[in-house]
């Protein structure tokens, strides 16, 4: 409603391809009970069809992935949660314990420096 009509909207929202190093390092971190961690993510293809549903007339859909190196797994997490991309799950998986996060920091370690792809729609 915010919206004259005909007018113009431009939006940007996380991918399907967005995070694919983190959400590795997290299944490290879970073990053997993987828990849901990261946002939902949707490709080009839904992400029209979401604002059409939303009641936009011709959205037109482009991906554009962004990719970022990280050198520590405390700065790829800082830069997740001011996105505000964390915890954004109603029923997100339970915290990690010391024994997880070990697990993530290895996984990270174990990979060098991280290049993480954020796939921006």
């Amino acid at each position: 409603r915010a919206l004259a009509p005909d007018g113009l909207a431009i939006c940007a929202f996380p991918g399907a391809g967005s995070l694919p190093a983190l959400r590795g390092i997290m299944l490290a971190a879970d073990g053997d009970r993987p828990a849901p961690r990261l946002h939902p993510a949707v490709d080009v293809r839904a992400g029209g069809q979401l604002l059409q549903r939303a009641g936009f007339a011709d959205p037109v859909v482009d991906q554009q992935p962004v990719r970022v190196r990280y050198r520590s797994l405390a700065r790829l997490l800082g830069d997740v949660r001011a996105m505000g991309l964390s915890a954004c799950l109603e029923r997100g998986g339970p915290p990690i314990d010391r024994a997880g996060h070990a697990r993530a920091l290895a996984a990270f370690e174990a990979a060098g420096e991280v290049v993480e792809t954020f796939e921006v729609l």
